[in-house]
């Protein structure tokens, strides 16, 4: 609500974009005038090559900004939610027109944005694969789960398939790693969308 009434109040207009879990928007070239507003809910931004090679750039949730760049058609960049997300996109140039890239509200956003863009390059710097999924799963359920004793419980569902783009590995490599790490047990209940995460020792690598 609080970026509908910064954006009212600047006469910026806007559009609000409901996604279901595992909906996406797919910026390309043409839409490098886009800037994305998270206002509630989970994504995962990738950055795509004309190649199908997938980068993984950053986790975004409520308050997060995203700019779109221009990539001169060589890459896209795909939104994808993996929680219900209602996403503000709103026109770069009016943006800057107003002149309120300096205000507060949007200072504070891009700060969190650019550290949730250091935290998965700090995963991704992990030349083992192993540690890259088990850092990815532990920066997960401690920044959206509710922790009780050495359990932790996040109310989304983390594929195998999220797991693996957001570290840059096969669905494969995410399964044998989860199987093998003893130190952690990865639950889904059944028929919802809740995952638990059980903490073993103390020294998961």
């Amino acid at each position: 609500m609080k970026w509908i009434i910064f954006l009212a109040r600047n006469r910026i207009p806007y559009y609000v974009y409901e996604l279901s879990k595992e909906d996406k928007i797919v910026l390309n070239n043409v839409d490098d005038n886009k800037i994305l507003i998270i206002i509630s809910g989970i994504t995962v931004i990738t950055k795509i090559f004309r190649n199908e090679i997938k980068l993984p750039v950053a986790i975004l949730e409520k308050d997060n900004i995203f700019i779109s760049k221009q990539n001169q058609g060589r890459i896209y960049y795909e939104i994808k939610a993996i929680s219900h997300t209602y996403i503000i996109i709103i026109n770069k140039v009016l943006f800057k027109q107003k002149k309120i890239h300096n205000s507060p509200e949007i200072i504070k956003a891009h700060y969190d944005t650019v550290t949730k863009y250091e935290e998965i390059i700090m995963i991704m710097n992990q030349k083992s694969s192993t540690k890259r999924i088990l850092l990815m799963i532990l920066s997960i359920f401690v920044k959206f789960g509710y922790v009780n004793k050495n359990k932790i419980t996040i109310s989304f569902e983390l594929s195998e398939k999220s797991l693996a783009i957001l570290t840059n590995t096969s669905i494969s490599t995410v399964n044998k790693t989860i199987n093998n790490i003893k130190s952690i047990t990865l639950n889904k209940k059944i028929n919802t969308a809740i995952h638990t995460l059980t903490i073993k020792k103390a020294h998961l690598i």
